[in-house]
């Protein structure tokens, strides 16, 4: 449930992106790992409904004991990601990293942290949260959850955030995976979860512009959502309307005109559709099996598709 970063190197945006893109690559790794385990040709990205995925948290300092030779050290920094599992498929990426893993340290919980697994004891409020809690479900991950875990370990070096720091640790996961050999190939070539620029629920204490943004952002998913259930139902409509225009074709023509109403209460449309329905044989005709309406020969739904495709054949004629 704990995964930790070194930040190292000089005092950079680039330091920081770096250490993200350790975990980028990992993500990656594991993906074609469990592409290959469940014997996928496509690999599939690893995002936030996944349980081994790791999410933005913290940004904890660890101070060096004072030695002769260092008797004022500097903290060093290290980004703590966290999620749901934390177990032996992370261990296997690690692994499939090589040298590109060493300063990735992996922990069952963010308590060992606490505990001192980065090599000093840290307690949880010296750290710099950037996510309310650990683990969330996902619904809060999000591209600002990780700017926001990019501004704080700059922040915590004494540096600004480069504007370009995207495009700076696409190019250091390309670096580090070119690095990998023949694993770097295939983890090179593996996608990335596309986050959304927001997540559906806050994932810490926003300041009143980033609420509006979020709530902007919340809006207008709703309204993609929402455009999309309608295309769907729209497509589906379109789709049974064929299937029953193509039901309804091979005996339009008898059932034109006036037709008598049937002794009977049932409809009088009789198709010519073999296979329709389970209940009828797979070849000839069979009758519309519900009541007719009282001042129709036909049922509802058959009076109209015989006046739909009336209609429509007068206006292609």
């Amino acid at each position: 449930m704990a995964l930790c970063v070194r930040i190292s190197g000089p005092k950079t945006t680039a330091s920081v992106v770096e250490a993200m893109a350790r975990v980028d690559v990992l993500h990656k790794q594991m993906a074609v790992a469990m592409a290959a385990e469940e014997a996928d040709e496509e690999v599939e990205a690893m995002g936030p409904g996944d349980d081994y995925f790791m999410a933005p948290y913290a940004v904890v300092p660890v101070m060096p004991r004072k030695t002769k030779y260092r008797p004022n050290p500097e903290p060093m920094h290290w980004l703590l990601y966290a999620g749901y599992k934390c177990r032996e498929a992370h261990d296997l990426a690690a692994r499939a990293m090589g040298a590109a893993a060493w300063s990735v340290t992996l922990g069952g919980s963010i308590r060992d942290v606490e505990e001192g697994m980065l090599g000093a004891k840290v307690k949880e409020s010296k750290w710099t949260r950037v996510r309310r809690h650990a683990w969330a479900g996902g619904d809060d991950v999000c591209l600002k959850l990780e700017e926001k875990l990019a501004e704080a370990a700059c922040a915590a070096l004494g540096v600004a955030l480069d504007a370009d720091w995207r495009a700076q640790r696409a190019a250091a996961v390309d670096t580090l995976c070119d690095a990998m050999g023949a694993a770097g190939t295939a983890a090179k070539a593996a996608p990335l979860a596309a986050l959304p620029e927001w997540g559906s629920v806050p994932f810490g204490p926003l300041s009143a512009a980033e609420e509006r943004a979020q709530e902007a952002a919340r809006r207008e998913h709703a309204r993609l959502e929402e455009e999309t259930r309608k295309r769907n139902r729209e497509e589906a409509k379109r789709e049974a309307d064929e299937d029953r225009k193509a039901k309804y074709a091979p005996t339009l023509a008898r059932f034109q005109g006036e037709v008598p109403h049937p002794d009977d209460d049932l409809c009088a449309y009789v198709f010519d559709a073999p296979g329709f329905h389970p209940r009828y044989p797979e070849t000839g005709e069979w009758r519309c099996p519900y009541d007719r309406k009282p001042d129709s020969p036909f049922c509802a739904q058959c009076r109209a598709m015989v006046e739909l495709m009336t209609k429509r054949a007068r206006v292609e004629a």
